[in-house]
């Protein structure tokens, strides 16, 4: 008897700074819809519609319902079936409106004793204090079914949802919260306490997806290690945006791995300037314990939508995806292994040969009908691209 398709698709976008460019962003918002059109008539659908951060450019209320009124609401109604319940978002550093609370202190909010970033009702007053009123626009023309949630006590999202049978849990979280000019790295939390508050909510579902604008490595040196354990030990796909450039790594924290998928940018520049815009779909089999990912990106000299093949590295290349373990499921767990050079490796053997290959080197099975290789490593540097 065959096996119930337990597939999970998504659409991850970020990274629009709608008000840049009023009329090269509109081509764009055009573009990507065309895209998904033709990606359905493919058979390929989105179950789930992502969005990490930065959609506007300067936090302002005009620049959200552009992006709403010219791009969401179209792009739903081209998609159909559940997709504006399943359309989730987050805010990013462009989504601060920077005119407001200018002189707030970073070092003030994260010291040790303050509660700033409780997931409680002095902690919403908190923020609701100093630092809702920078993300006011993005909170009033928030449409998806999570608004208000970051001005809530919670201080984030935690939701629960069924496709095809699955439980499927998506976490929201703010990044941005501190947020505040150019000197941003290594600067910011989305509160660890929100973070774990959220993951609890979803620590039972099938599949989990942590959604935020900024790659750990834009934490707090302090906040860093605690967050990624919690990442690795509810063993989550954590989506973000940010660098305006595709990537993707298996990750490692709290003993166990996670998986960061990194987006490029929805629009960062106009077709005769040097960088590109892209998205990623991906798909997560619940069956064969596997993601795949497929990074695009728009090719002004083509007119056309192509794949971002120097995107993910090539080693998880299979066909026209990219795929990697599934840090949710039982085989996958003994796939994240910690060797002693301190590199990642990822391994689909069983016990034994796990076993050897952490003493002698890093072992991946390839993709369905690929030989498992010894000499090579999936843990590869994180890879940089342009700010926003």
């Amino acid at each position: 008897m065959p096996k119930v398709d337990k597939t999970i698709r998504w659409l991850h976008l970020s990274d629009f700074h709608v008000g840049k460019d009023d009329y090269a962003t509109l081509k764009m918002f055009n573009y990507i819809i065309n895209h998904v059109c033709q990606r359905e008539g493919e058979g390929f659908v989105p179950d789930l519609l992502f969005i990490t951060g930065d959609i506007a450019n300067r936090g302002l209320a005009s620049e959200y319902e552009t992006f709403w009124q010219d791009f969401i609401l179209p792009l739903q109604e081209e998609i159909g079936g559940d997709i504006e319940k399943h359309t989730f978002i987050v805010p990013g550093n462009h989504d601060v409106d920077r005119t407001k609370y200018q002189a707030f202190s970073r070092e003030e909010i994260t010291k040790p004793g303050t509660h700033y970033l409780d997931p409680n009702e002095e902690g919403a007053r908190l923020r609701r204090e100093m630092l809702i009123p920078r993300f006011q626009a993005y909170l009033d023309n928030d449409l998806t079914s999570v608004r208000d949630a970051f001005a809530k006590p919670e201080g984030a999202y935690a939701q629960r949802l069924e496709i095809r049978g699955q439980d499927v849990g998506i976490v929201g979280i703010n990044t941005a919260w501190l947020s505040k000019n150019e000197e941003d790295e290594r600067q910011l939390t989305p509160g660890k306490p929100l973070l774990e508050t959220a993951l609890n909510v979803i620590q039972s579902a099938k599949l989990r997806i942590v959604l935020g604008h900024h790659p750990i490595g834009w934490f707090c040196p302090e906040q860093q290690k605690p967050i990624m354990s919690l990442l690795g030990q509810h063993h989550v796909l954590y989506l973000h945006g940010h660098l305006h450039d595709a990537w993707c790594e298996p990750s490692y924290g709290g003993g166990h791995g996670y998986l960061a998928i990194q987006a490029g940018a929805g629009f960062q520049s106009r077709e005769d300037e040097p960088w590109r815009n892209g998205l990623v779909w991906g798909e997560a089999d619940l069956n064969g314990g596997e993601v795949r990912l497929q990074p695009w990106r728009w090719i002004a000299s083509q007119q056309a939508w192509t794949p971002a093949t120097d995107a993910f590295h090539e080693y998880h290349r299979h066909g026209d995806w990219w795929c990697y373990p599934l840090p949710s499921c039982e085989e996958s767990r003994r796939c994240f292994l910690r060797v002693g050079d301190g590199t990642l490796a990822s391994c689909k053997q069983s016990h034994d040969v796990a076993d050897a290959s952490c003493r002698n080197a890093s072992i991946r099975a390839g993709p369905p009908g690929v030989a498992s290789s010894s000499n090579r490593h999936t843990h590869t540097p994180i890879r940089a691209g342009l700010i926003g």
